[in-house]
């Protein structure tokens, strides 16, 4: 084999085995909601219970990233309590950077022409932090509640549980009332006010 194939080879194998990030990623701007939504095969709110990587290593077309999701509410799409959802490992595919234990709205779209997946997001997508998204959770209005099941869940999972509802007063009121005085009212009611008359009581009762 001479040098001259050699070189045609190391070029063809080069662009097979290109990582997708040296390709940039492009996005059409500014899609409004209402176009996002009718778009979407799925739209729902979830927290990230896990992250499986497709792929990693040789980052072929297809390698992707899933996300595994526990539902609580749900506006559109055939979506249960745990929902997996594709995407790519970031930069130049556009994939979406999720992180475990956060919760997301997520638009999803038919992913099986992108990762053989039945839903896909990206960066391009309206997904985003829950806590980043007031405008469109008014848009959405109520949706369809999936109840709690049920189920073994880790020591990990159970912390981010119980942290997620200790915090829900203030979270809710600083996401959908975007006020930090609403906030810092909540905070006071629910967490600094019961506080202060258990400190009393225990005051009292010890003092005797």
């Amino acid at each position: 084999m001479n040098q001259y194939n050699k070189t045609l080879i190391l070029i063809a194998l080069f662009f097979i085995f290109l990582p997708n990030s040296v390709f940039a990623c492009s996005c059409v701007a500014d899609i409004p909601q209402e176009e996002s939504f009718n778009q979407a095969k799925a739209v729902f709110i979830g927290r990230v219970i896990s992250i499986n990587k497709k792929g990693e290593f040789l980052r072929l077309k297809n390698s992707h990233r899933n996300i595994n999701f526990n539902v609580t509410e749900y506006w559109k799409g055939e979506v249960s309590k745990i929902t997996t959802v594709a995407t790519g490992f970031g930069g130049g595919d556009c994939g979406y950077y999720f992180a475990e234990g956060e919760t997301y709205l997520v638009y999803a779209n038919d992913g099986n022409s992108w990762y053989g997946e039945d839903l896909a997001t990206s960066i391009c997508s309206r997904t985003e932090r829950l806590r980043d998204v007031s405008k469109d959770l008014a848009l959405l209005g109520a949706g369809t509640i999936i109840p709690h099941q049920k189920q073994k869940i880790s020591l990990k999972e159970l912390t981010i549980e119980l942290v997620q509802l200790a915090t829900y007063p203030i979270r809710h009121s600083l996401l959908i009332k975007g006020s930090l005085g609403t906030a810092f009212i909540t905070l006071f009611f629910y967490y600094v006010g019961p506080l202060v008359l258990i400190l009393y009581f225990l005051y009292k009762k010890f003092k005797k």
